[in-house]
């Protein structure tokens, strides 16, 4: 079965979704929006390429959307993928992209 890793700051942005999501939208809506997201990491795990190339940013990463949020990953050992960063599409993902 295809897997999936999440980052430290991948955690921190999770943990940072939930929180804004539920003083914003409450916990109903925060819990249907994270199964959105962990759908989608199974979904990558299981298609690895389904991503975008954004190799103008970082060589290797690959971006796909969900929702409001951006995800960043990138295909580690044993094919494993790798979650980098989940960000707002709002956000400067470059510059915390080039953080890492």
């Amino acid at each position: 079965m295809p897997q999936y890793s999440l980052s430290p700051l991948a955690l921190e942005d999770i943990k940072d979704i939930w929180r804004y999501g539920a003083a914003t939208w409450g916990l109903v809506k925060t819990e249907q929006y994270g199964e959105k997201l962990l759908d989608a990491f199974d979904f990558l795990a299981e298609n690895p390429n389904a991503g975008q190339p954004i190799d103008h940013i970082r060589v290797g990463y690959k971006r796909h959307s969900v929702g409001s949020h951006l995800i960043f990953y990138r295909l580690g050992m044993f094919a494993c993928v790798e979650v980098i960063r989940i960000l707002h599409q709002s956000m400067d993902s470059e510059r915390h992209l080039q953080d890492r």
